[in-house]
Formats: C-alpha cells, structure tokens, sequence
C-alpha cells in the first residue's frame, strides 16, 4: 500500500482499535489505513493531473469526489490499479468526457473477480491480458511467456467488449462537479 500503512499512526491505530471478530473481516484499523492510503494516491493523482492542466486546476481539484470505486470495489487491489483509475477519470474529466464508463481498472478487477468463477475464453481473456498490461506498469513483463493469449474472434472485438462492459458497468452518480465562482455544485 502507500507510505501510511507503515507509518507510526498506523501502527498506533493498529494496536488501539480490538481485531475483528470475524476471521474473514479485515482489522478495523486496517480498513481505515487504506482508505487514508487511497486518499493520498488520490489527491498525489490530482496534483499531477493539475500540472497537466493548469487551466483546469480547479476543476481538477473538485473531482476528489469522482476517484471513488464504482461498481468495482478497490479493497484489496493494488495502489496501481487505483492510481491508473483515478488518472483516466481525471483525464475525462479534465477533457470533457463523460466519467460515467466504467475505467480500464474497474473493468480488468471485474473480469479478475470473473475469472474465479469460470476461466476467461476468447475475446475476455484477451482483454483482460492487455488491460493488465496497461492498468499495471510491470504487467508485461508479468505475464509475457507464462501462458498462452488468444487472440481476438476478430479485429476489434476485445474493443467492443471492453465497451460494452464500461456500458454496464457504469456508475451513473459519477458527475464532473460544476464549478461557479468558487463554489461547487454536485
């Protein structure tokens, strides 16, 4: 995770607040650990996405809200996974697309949670391979020679895929904040 699951503070909450009393819950402390971890990944995205855009800075910063999971949750994924989501939905928002789709991450830990219950065939799991690629910065180097990827049905059909997931996978209350004279309005 980030700097702050290994910080003094967290290991302090990590001792005060009592384990969970289910096995298969997480520590409470650790629970609010990555979220504080995932705050910082979102506003470090931010920053960065602001000197992209100066024009936008503003803009930009109002969209903390946006970097939330959708459909997908991120508990328990990695911090690359978070970071490539929150950049494409600040990149949408900072070029006037539509933050609504589904992101490349939402949909590669969706066909991950997927491919537990049935293997991945054909087009999804060519898909999910380049996604990897793309959302994790190693993600080549991971998988190039362990297995075999098919390739696609036909051009462009992991494409049509990949939009048809973001179609249904699509978090309608996912808004670009309107800014007016510095206030924000959802």
């Amino acid at each position: 995770m980030s700097q702050l699951a290994d910080s003094p503070a967290a290991r302090a909450l990590l001792e005060l607040l009592p384990p969970s009393e289910s096995p298969f819950l997480p520590h409470p402390a650790q629970v609010m650990v990555d979220v504080f971890g995932r705050m910082e990944i979102a506003e470090e995205e931010i920053q960065k996405a602001q000197q992209r855009y100066p024009a936008k800075s503003d803009l930009l910063y109002a969209c903390f809200c946006l970097l939330g999971p959708g459909q997908v949750p991120f508990r328990g994924c990695s911090d690359e996974a978070y970071r490539h989501h929150c950049r494409e939905l600040l990149e949408r928002a900072a070029t006037g697309q539509d933050p609504r789709p589904a992101t490349q991450a939402e949909v590669m830990l969706f066909l991950s949670e997927a491919s537990l219950l049935a293997p991945l065939i054909g087009d999804a799991s060519h898909l999910y391979n380049r996604l990897f690629c793309e959302v994790m910065p190693d993600g080549a180097a991971l998988i190039a020679g362990k297995g075999y990827v098919p390739p696609e049905a036909f051009r462009g059909s992991a494409d049509e895929l990949l939009a048809e997931l973001q179609r249904k996978l699509r978090y309608e209350s996912r808004v670009v904040p309107k800014i007016r004279q510095a206030r924000l309005e959802l």
